[in-house]
């Protein structure tokens, strides 16, 4: 999720038949529509070592069965614990790769896309708001002479 931008119901609904040919595609199912999503160099690696299994599901658990919402939701907490994290949820995995898309100048049409989004108005709403630390960093960016001549000595 946090490689590719999936919702959870997307990563547990996955077949064998959605990896693309490729293997740095899949094919996702979410919200009654379908769409191909790239996936990042570490999950294509993962993918390609998956060990064969009768199982048609893309995730499986270590017993090789598919993974389900509750193991997914177990395999979270544990990590979250492992961590040290205050928090740990699927969709805040989707909510860094898109941030991380964005800080990294990747153009908001196309985070739409692998999102899955109708709108791109819907993507903008949710990932352009900007923290207040770039709103100042941006300030002194423009305005260097005025943020230079209004900073006490």
């Amino acid at each position: 999720m946090v490689n590719s931008g999936l919702r959870r119901g997307e990563v547990l609904g996955l077949t064998l038949r959605d990896l693309g040919l490729d293997g740095n595609t899949v094919r996702a199912f979410g919200k009654g529509k379908e769409r191909d999503v790239p996936l990042g160099l570490v999950t294509s690696a993962g993918l390609a070592a998956r060990p064969a299994s009768p199982s048609a599901a893309l995730f499986l658990t270590p017993r090789g069965t598919q993974l389900t919402r509750n193991g997914l939701g177990s395999m979270m907490h544990r990590l979250k614990r492992k961590a040290g994290l205050p928090q740990l949820r699927c969709h805040l995995l989707r909510h860094t790769f898109a941030n991380h898309f964005i800080a990294n100048g990747g153009g908001l049409k196309k985070l739409q896309k692998i999102l899955g989004h109708s709108s791109v108005t819907t993507t903008a709403d949710i990932y352009l708001d900007p923290e207040l630390q770039e709103l100042q960093d941006e300030i002194t960016q423009t305005h260097p002479g005025i943020v230079a001549s209004l900073t006490p000595s």
